[in-house]
Order: C-alpha cells, then sequence, then structure tokens
C-alpha cells in the first residue's frame, strides 16, 4: 500500500504547453504619437511660463507703462489683477 501511494506523489506533473504570445502592434505604431504629443506639451507648457515671467518682468518696468495714456494705465492696472491674483 504504502509503495503505491509514493509512486503516486513522486509522478511528474503533466508538461502544459507554452502560452503563445502575440504583439499587438497597434500599439507600437500609436507610441510615437504618443511620445510626439508629450514633447508638445512640454514644449507649450515651457513657452507659457517664460512668456509669463517675461510678461512678470516687464509689468514691474516702469518704462512699459509710458507708452499708454492715463485711461489706459488705469486699466491695466485694475483689470490685470483679477487674471494675476
Amino acid at each position: 500500500m504504502e509503495k503505491t501511494e509514493n509512486k503516486k506523489a513522486q509522478k511528474s506533473p503533466k508538461k502544459r504547453e507554452p502560452i503563445e504570445v502575440k504583439m499587438n502592434w497597434s500599439y507600437v505604431y500609436f507610441c510615437p504619437y504618443i511620445i510626439l504629443m508629450g514633447l508638445a506639451y512640454l514644449v507649450g507648457v515651457t513657452l507659457l511660463c517664460f512668456r509669463a515671467s517675461y510678461h512678470r518682468i516687464v509689468r514691474l518696468d516702469d518704462d512699459y507703462y509710458d507708452k499708454f495714456t492715463e485711461d489706459e494705465k488705469w486699466m491695466r492696472k485694475n483689470f490685470t489683477s483679477i487674471f494675476t491674483d
């Protein structure tokens, strides 16, 4: 009895067939588009940040305000603060 039980326990498990992995090429073709859009986004955000910092510097410059009339200066002073809080 004991010998038969040991033989059953020592049997090797059945070999499984390897799983075949298929490449989905649509992702590969779509990848450069994602990379380019990400780079375009980063360039756009960088340019917007530089533009915003440039305008903050220019607004501090007194010569910038000399170009405008008194009404335009008043309008710029009061209404740009709405957007730059």
